[in-house]
C-alpha cells in the first residue's frame, strides 16, 4: 500500500503503516521541552528521557511531547526534521518482517523496515536527508539511522507529540528494539531537496530498425549538497532494444543536466518507456513512449492523408461554389 507524503508542494511516496499486533502503551514521558525555531537539534535526552525508548519483547507505541513556538509551521522560517537512531536485537531462529516508525502529531515521517531470516537481517530506510539505504548484516543485532523532514501537518505551534511505533507484518516479537537517546527533532533553514526528471510529453516517432533518441532533462532544487545521480532506462517490450547504455551517471546535477538514451524498435507499434532515478533525492520518475512504423507504411499513411485532405478541400470548394450560385440566382430572380 502506498500513500502520498506531501511536503511544501512536492510529493514523496511513503509506505503506509501496517498496524498489526499494535497495542497502545502509555507515554514514556510528557516533557514540554521548548524547541526554538532556529537551527539545532533536540535529542530524546534533552526532551527529558533518561535512556532509550525500549520495545522489549512486545509491540506497541511510545511517545513524548515537546513545545514549538506559537505559529510554527513547516517551511516558514525553518524546516523541522526527525532523526531515528535504532538498535535492534532479534532472537535466534526468528523469521519475520517488522516496521519501526517515527511520527509527529500522528503524521509518519520516518520508517525503518527489518526483514529477518534465521541467518541475516536486511534493513531498509528512505529519507529525504539520509536517502535510500539497504543494509544486509549477518547475526542477530543491527544498527540503523534515518533522517527525514516532518510532514506539514506534523508541525504546529504549541504542544506536539513525538511517537515511535513497532509493528509486525509477520513474525514473533523481537528480543528488544531500542530507539536510542540520540534520536530526536531537528530544525534547519535548508529546504528539502527535490529532483525533477522530465521526458517528452508526446511520443517520440521513429522507424523500425533505426535508432531513436529519447531525451530527458534533470533539474534540482534545494539547499543540501549536490550528489551524484544515475538515470535508468526501462522499456516495456523486448522488441524495443536499447542501443548502448541503459544507465547514465552524472557526478552532480548543478543547474540541470540533459541527456538521451538510444533505442531501436524491432517491430511497428507503440512502446512505453520509463526513466527513473533510484536511491537519491525524492526518486523521481518520468514516462514517455516510442511510436515506430515502417518507411512504406509512413509513405502510405502520408499519401492517404494528402488524398483525404484533397477530398475535403474539393468538398469545401464545391459547397462554397453552390452557395454562391444560389445567391446569384436569387439576386437575378429579385431583379426580374
Amino acid at each position: 500500500m502506498v500513500t502520498a507524503f506531501r511536503v511544501a508542494g512536492w510529493t514523496w511516496p511513503l509506505t503506509a503503516l501496517l498496524l498489526v499486533h499494535a497495542a497502545v502503551v502509555p507515554p514514556v514521558a510528557d516533557s514540554l521541552e521548548r524547541i526554538p525555531q532556529r537551527p539545532g537539534f533536540t535529542s530524546l535526552r534533552k526532551l527529558g528521557l533518561d535512556g532509550a525508548i525500549t520495545f522489549d519483547r512486545r509491540f506497541g507505541t511510545q511517545a513524548t511531547k515537546y513545545r514549538l513556538p506559537a505559529g510554527a509551521r513547516q517551511g516558514q522560517k525553518a524546516w523541522f526534521t526527525i532523526k531515528v537512531d535504532v538498535r535492534a536485537h532479534f532472537r535466534e531462529g526468528t523469521r519475520g518482517t517488522y516496521l519501526l516508525s517515527g511520527s509527529t502529531n500522528g503524521r509518519t515521517a520516518a520508517q525503518i523496515k527489518f526483514t529477518v531470516t534465521p541467518r541475516r537481517i536486511i534493513t531498509e530506510t528512505l529519507g529525504l536527508i539520509s536517502g535510500r539505504d539497504r543494509q544486509v548484516a549477518d547475526g542477530r543485532v543491527v544498527h540503523a539511522t534515518l533522517a527525514n523532514y516532518l510532514q506539514r501537518a506534523g508541525v504546529k505551534g504549541g504542544s506536539n507529540e513525538l511517537m515511535f511505533a513497532l509493528e509486525a507484518i509477520e513474525g514473533p516479537a523481537p528480543q528488544v528494539i531500542e530507539v536510542r537517546p540520540s534520536s530526536g527533532v531537528g530544525v534547519t533553514t535548508v529546504p528539502p531537496d527535490e529532483l525533477r526528471l522530465g521526458a517528452p510529453a508526446g511520443p517520440v516517432v521513429g522507424e523500425v530498425g533505426h535508432e531513436v533518441k529519447v531525451p530527458f532533462r534533470l533539474e534540482r532544487r534545494g539547499g543540501r549538497p549536490d550528489v551524484p545521480v544515475t538515470v535508468q532506462l526501462e522499456t516495456s517490450s523486448p522488441e524495443l532494444v536499447a542501443r548502448g547504455e541503459t544507465a547514465i551517471y552524472f557526478e552532480s546535477v548543478e543547474e540541470g543536466r540533459s541527456g538521451s538514451f538510444s533505442v531501436i524498435p524491432a517491430e511497428s507499434g507503440r512502446y512505453a518507456i520509463k526513466l527513473a532515478v533510484a536511491r537519491q533525492y525524492n526518486e523521481p520518475q518520468a514516462s514517455t513512449a516510442v511510436v515506430a512504423g515502417s518507411r512504406r507504411r509512413e509513405l502510405n499513411l502520408t499519401a492517404v492523408g494528402l488524398l483525404g485532405a484533397g477530398v475535403l478541400l474539393m468538398g469545401a470548394w464545391f459547397i462554397t461554389a453552390r452557395r454562391r450560385r444560389s445567391r446569384t440566382d436569387m439576386t437575378r430572380g429579385g431583379e426580374e
